[in-house]
């Protein structure tokens, strides 16, 4: 079964399901909601500018080094995932060549061909299946098609993957960002506003999501693939 392609800069609905919120997640997040509420509640006057300011500037730079590691972890799972394909790539070339069923692609020397086009080259050998083609030449041929495609397809789900965590750390990042910058506003003489305690909040929730998130990633990419 073919994947269905998705259209360029959106997330792939199979990828967004596998992090829908579990019982974990809004465990975790109920828990620091209400232990936060319940602090504010009873030491109103503890939150004050200056440690509203040290809190968004510290969540800023913690989701700065957050989206390093997410990056660095992505590209090194990229790498690895382009390292086994290269090793399929030349294993099925050197196969090809061995001489046995390189007449079937015109003698053509398998070396000099795109890595893109070998899965084509071979399926539609199949497709055309010659008349005296052994059975078991192509059932190694299938094999090997179904191999690459699998490993075509996870290269491409380590980035989808990773989209999830990195949009909700950019946004985290931002509104933080904008956050110091507003941080007075938040305030009605001393004590924490409407508007403060909402975005407070907001980015309790951001936060915590982004760490979910990220730990999410890096179990689905090291248990997975």
């Amino acid at each position: 079964m073919t994947k269905k392609k998705e259209k360029k800069g959106t997330i792939d609905k199979t990828i967004l399901k596998l992090y829908e919120p579990d019982r974990f997640f809004v465990l975790i997040l109920t828990t620091v909601l209400l232990v936060f509420i319940s602090w504010y509640i009873i030491y109103p006057d503890m939150i004050e500018r200056e440690m509203l300011f040290w809190f968004f500037a510290a969540t800023s730079q913690s989701m700065a080094a957050l989206l390093a590691i997410i990056g660095m972890m992505a590209v090194f799972r990229y790498q690895d995932m382009q390292m086994r394909l290269r090793n399929l790539y030349d294993s099925i070339k050197g196969y090809i060549s061995g001489g046995e069923i390189l007449h079937y692609f015109s003698n053509q020397n398998p070396a000099s061909w795109e890595d893109s086009t070998i899965v084509s080259r071979v399926k539609e050998l199949i497709k055309n299946k010659p008349d005296n083609l052994p059975e078991q030449i192509e059932n190694n041929l299938d094999v090997s098609v179904i191999v690459m495609e699998s490993h075509e397809r996870l290269r491409g789900d380590i980035v989808e993957l990773a989209k999830p965590p990195v949009l909700t750390i950019l946004i985290t990042f931002m509104v933080s960002v904008f956050s110091i910058l507003f941080v007075n506003i938040f305030f009605s003489q001393y004590h924490l506003n409407l508007i403060g305690l909402i975005i407070t909040l907001f980015m309790i929730v951001l936060i915590t999501s982004s760490i979910l998130f990220i730990v999410k990633y890096i179990n689905i990419t090291l248990t997975k693939y």
